[in-house]
């Protein structure tokens, strides 16, 4: 089970995400992991760092269904030996990975004042099954964060079911 500090830190990866101009264009997925920290005063104390996971432009833009559906397509494939996902592990054999996020760039519309806007989104799962949805519009300074602890299936992104058979597949998947 992650610690309050844990999550706390994950949520703190994923506010910067929502302000990095990195990912403009098309989806990106952040792959996050920790491990210990050498503190003397903190014995238990980690550290936490989010990288990019290498996936080819096309695979965004040429998926009929969208970010959902081009995670459930990794999920499905991220087992299959042959078409392994590409992520490069350089933070050691005591790292862990705890969270998976997708950060994207939606289309906000507002019924009332039949407006349209554009807004970032970042939709994340950690390895509890929690689900962390960030959101902010261009003129925001800070992002609008939800973390679910218990989440309920109807009432999840639907970036969720992908992400969270993504995490359970690379967490099953050595790294390159």
């Amino acid at each position: 089970m992650l610690s309050f500090r844990t999550t706390h830190a994950i949520t703190g990866e994923l506010i910067a995400a929502t302000g990095s101009a990195d990912w403009r264009g098309h989806p990106l997925l952040l792959l996050i992991q920790d491990r210990p920290a050498a503190h003397p005063q903190v014995p238990d104390a980690r550290h936490l760092r989010s990288t990019p996971i290498d996936l080819p432009d096309h695979l965004w833009t040429a998926h009929p269904g969208g970010v959902a559906a081009v995670l459930d397509d990794l999920a499905a494939g991220a087992v299959d030996p042959t078409r392994p996902i590409t992520h490069h592990d350089d933070f050691g054999p005591d790292a862990r990975l705890i969270a998976l996020a997708v950060c994207y760039d939606d289309i906000l519309t507002d019924p009332d004042t039949v407006s349209v806007a554009a807004i970032r989104r970042v939709d994340a799962v950690d390895t509890d099954g929690r689900v962390y949805q960030l959101s902010r519009l261009p003129h925001e300074q800070h992002a609008f964060t939800v973390i679910d602890d218990e989440p309920d299936p109807g009432d999840t992104p639907a970036t969720y079911p992908g992400l969270r058979g993504l995490l359970h597949a690379l967490g099953h998947q050595p790294a390159s």
